[in-house]
């Protein structure tokens, strides 16, 4: 969402964006229903959402911890910050519709689930053309796919 933000702020001050390009990055239109609908009352999404309700909370205890000894974040705490922060912005931040081009980097399509949206919630704020490229692998290992440096060559080509 900042980089989309940033895009947008720089045309409306005259600036050319040549392409705008996320790496497997979920829009604000990205729909979660289905996560509902496929374990709505389900014993293990009850245990999950305690799970993740116990890793957030312990996230929690330890940033403050280190707050109070006035020591930076170790790497672990502070990606999960900025991951924490990201699904906030997502959930409570509608940008305005970007009249330029998207360039999605994402892992490969699936039958269902996250990764069953081919523009990740994308389509309905991009005004301008979206190409996917999909990079195999998951989420969790995407930047470390081999196949990421030919697709980031790809985009090099085109802009």
């Amino acid at each position: 969402l900042i980089a989309l933000e940033v895009a947008s702020q720089l045309m409306k001050e005259g600036e050319k964006i040549k392409s705008l390009i996320m790496f497997d990055t979920f829009g604000p239109d990205f729909d979660t229903s289905f996560i509902m609908k496929e374990n709505r009352f389900s014993p293990r999404r009850l245990k999950q959402s305690f799970k993740d309700k116990f890793e957030k909370y312990k996230h929690q205890v330890k940033c403050r911890y280190y707050s109070l000894i006035k020591r930076p974040l170790p790497h672990a705490l502070l990606y999960r910050s900025v991951e924490r922060q990201n699904q906030i912005a997502l959930y409570s931040f509608r940008p305005e519709d970007y009249q330029g081009d998207l360039i999605l980097i994402r892992a490969p399509l699936q039958p269902k689930g996250f990764y069953a949206e081919p523009y990740l919630g994308w389509r309905k704020c991009i005004k301008g053309n979206i190409e996917t490229i999909e990079v195999e692998g998951q989420h969790e290992s995407f930047i470390e796919s081999p196949s990421l440096a030919a697709a980031f060559q790809k985009v090099l080509s085109k802009i």
